[in-house]
């Protein structure tokens, strides 16, 4: 059974490889300006995951814990939503598209793991 330090080492690790799968992959988008805003942004929502649960793990206090791991949960949720919408796009080959899909289960995967640690912390804050 993993410790907790495993566990956010190795979710952290998780979270850097998603981000930087996301920003590798954005890179193979080609250089549209209609696409600049999604490539921003998915970019920045992704790597601001990574970013702030980096600083959850060593928190001022159990609310500024609360308050990074809320903030991974939106930029996840934006994560989500911009590679699902790239997914729509008809200036984007199949082959790109295809492409996209692993980081968007990974997405999934990862909200699902976050809103959990998020409502696990926000009980046990709770209960004292």
């Amino acid at each position: 059974m993993k410790t907790n330090q495993q566990f956010k080492e190795e979710l952290e690790e998780r979270v850097l490889v998603f981000a930087a799968n996301v920003v590798n992959t954005l890179a193979m988008l080609p250089q549209l300006e209609v696409l600049r805003i999604v490539v921003y942004q998915l970019a920045k929502s992704s790597t601001s995951m990574g970013a702030n649960y980096s600083e959850a793990n060593h928190p001022e206090s159990r609310a500024d814990f609360i308050h990074k791991i809320s903030v991974v949960v939106k930029e996840n949720k934006e994560s989500l939503f911009w590679l699902k919408f790239i997914n729509r796009l008809n200036c984007i080959s199949e082959d790109l598209k295809i492409r996209f899909q692993p980081l968007a289960q990974e997405a999934d995967e990862l909200l699902r793991i976050f809103t959990t640690v998020q409502r696990t912390a926000r009980e046990n804050e709770r209960k004292t």
